[in-house]
């Protein structure tokens, strides 16, 4: 067959010149930040007929890499062919074992918002055979981290066209169908069928970052207490198993996605005693009224509303508490203050971006970096019951309950947002629904916040009692929308 001479050849930025055959050249760029979210460009081949005849994976880390280049041609001059190939570019580590073509569709338009479409199991095929010998990779990008796209190229005798490709983020996580010939090619043609690219390649310069660059545009007001973050892409959710303790009820943080989050600023703490005080004189008058504790805090989990830690009036003999993050305030009320203050809470999105990428090269796993968690840095493991929760730090002396996030040194972001992780949970904005999930595929890609009905809510980052597991920024706690407890608190963003 003439398809059994169907080869292909990669080399980046064209490096060497294609022998005189029946040709094409593919020009591959991207619109994506270079490497935040893009570093591996894998490029599959299949024939007419759909036999897979190649596949490569190219690592292309620098900015400076795009657009790549890589050649296609027959080994006979007078032979003519039509070629299938497929391109998916994702970020390192976004890979998942190959069982075959596993296409799974996007959810319907009227799925409910927890819909999540099933994987299909794969029956292992497709399979690359070269030789005789089976070359098929043993992984392949997932899907939800993956711009893929697949390009027809017609082999001609006698021509040797540059054909562009664009690998656009607007299609991040929607995945091709190699079955049906079709994939997204940008946000206004999220299905299509496979083309020649997007015509041929005019040798302009690299789109990297474009996608992202209205997003970085910095925020024009920032609050007193308040720190600027800058926006950008990055992988919402991750690989971190949950972890559940003192009886919470945790959402899943996989499968990660792609997100963009426009700049912001942040609250650099979570909102203090004082801080709801002074906005209470101002005006401020929320919809339910916020628990007082006019007592002493609690000094053990033998009475869980003495951790709530407002009071009306200040303590001349317990100045600590005025500063301490604001506790047993429920949802509605902790927005309405954030609005009260010319914010919103944070999404989902906001806080885990500025927890974990804000700032950095590569994601962190905790706010301040890689590191363990010290118990003097942190505020976590001071709980009084080892079986609820844990008690590494309180066994170490470490006193039950909250901290000025000013104390916990270690527990600081690039940025100098402190207290993420451990002292008080967090309210955010969101369905605690899985990333996959109808909701969450109805968000987008820009600024996503899964908004659906239900008893439950998100808060993120710890509590005082989290184990140290329990403080990897991806962690997702389930908690009653309408009620407060006294683990959760919360802090405000601003703009853009």
């Amino acid at each position: 067959m003439r398809y059994a001479a169907l080869m292909a050849t990669l080399a980046v930025a064209c490096a060497a010149t294609p022998p005189p055959f029946p040709q094409a050249l593919l020009v591959v760029d991207t619109d994506l930040p270079v490497p935040g979210v893009a570093t591996h460009l894998r490029v599959d081949v299949f024939d007419g007929t759909g036999r897979w005849r190649e596949s490569r994976d190219l690592a292309l880390r620098n900015p400076s890499d795009y657009p790549a280049s890589f050649s296609l041609y027959l080994s006979d001059e007078r032979l003519e062919a039509e070629a299938l190939v497929r391109l998916r570019l994702r970020p390192d580590g976004a890979e998942r074992d190959y069982r075959g073509e596993r296409y799974r569709p996007p959810p319907a338009d009227d799925a409910p918002p927890e819909a999540v479409m099933p994987i299909p199991p794969g029956d292992g095929q497709p399979r690359l055979i070269v030789d005789g010998a089976d070359r098929t990779p043993a992984a392949e990008p997932l899907p939800e981290l993956t711009v893929d796209r697949l390009v027809r190229v017609e082999l001609r005798p006698g021509t040797a066209p540059r054909l562009r490709v664009t690998l656009r983020g607007a299609c991040a996580g929607r995945m091709a169908s190699v079955a049906d010939r079709a994939s997204c090619v940008d946000a206004t043609r999220l299905w299509e069928d496979a083309g020649p690219g997007d015509g041929p390649d005019d040798g302009g310069p690299s789109q990297v970052g474009a996608f992202v660059a209205d997003a970085v545009a910095p925020v024009a007001d920032v609050p007193d207490g308040a720190t600027a973050i800058r926006g950008g892409a990055f992988v919402l959710g991750g690989d971190d198993l949950p972890v559940s303790f003192s009886g919470v009820s945790v959402a899943p943080s996989y499968p990660p996605r792609l997100a963009v989050v426009h700049s912001f600023a942040m609250d650099r703490t979570e909102v203090s005693v004082a801080r709801l005080r002074d906005a209470l004189a101002r005006g401020f008058s929320p919809s339910f009224k916020v628990r007082e504790n006019p007592g002493a805090l609690a000094t053990s989990s033998a009475d869980p509303l003495a951790s709530c830690t407002y009071r009306a009036t200040p303590d001349p003999a317990d100045p600590g508490r005025e500063e301490l993050p604001v506790t047993c305030v429920p949802l509605p009320t902790a927005r309405e203050f954030c609005r009260f203050e010319g914010g919103d809470l944070p999404t989902e999105a906001q806080w885990e971006y500025a927890a974990t990428a804000a700032g950095r090269a590569r994601k962190a796993r905790f706010p301040w970096g890689e590191d363990p968690a010290q118990c003097a840095g942190v505020c976590f493991g001071r709980f009084d019951n080892s079986s609820a929760g844990s008690d590494e730090c309180f066994a170490q002396a470490f006193p039950f309950g909250l901290r000025d996030a000013n104390t916990v040194w270690q527990d600081v972001t690039p940025d100098g947002i402190r207290g993420l992780a451990g002292a008080a949970w967090e309210w955010v904005l969101g369905a605690p629904l899985p990333y996959d999930s109808a909701c969450y595929q109805r968000a987008g890609l820009v600024d996503p916040v899964c908004e659906a009905d239900g008893a439950a809510a998100s808060a993120r980052g710890g509590d005082f009692g989290s184990p140290r597991a329990g403080l990897v920024a991806v962690q997702r706690l389930q908690v009653p929308a309408g009620g407060s407890t006294p683990l959760t608190g919360f802090r405000c963003v601003y703009g853009p």
